[in-house]
């Protein structure tokens, strides 16, 4: 009887009165979090670019712990 119920529904729906989906991408979370969500990723990104240059000055170990810190904020 369910079935039935559903197939009917689904009979009036065409191309032209598809119900809209909802938005996806940027405008779903909004610029407020995207803009920061980047600016954390470039952050992170020149701390792993910085490494391996500094690892003469610095312990490996530490130059490590501040790139997974970075990743954690």
């Amino acid at each position: 009887m369910a079935d039935m119920a559903a197939m009917a529904a689904m009979a009036d729906l065409t191309v032209y009165n598809i119900p809209p989906s909802p938005p996806i991408g940027i405008g779903a979370r909004g610029l407020s979090l995207s803009f920061p969500a980047i600016a954390l990723l470039h952050v992170y990104w020149i701390l792993g670019q910085i490494t391996y240059p500094i690892d003469a000055t610095v312990p490996m170990v530490l130059a490590y712990d501040i790139q997974y810190f970075a990743m954690g904020v």
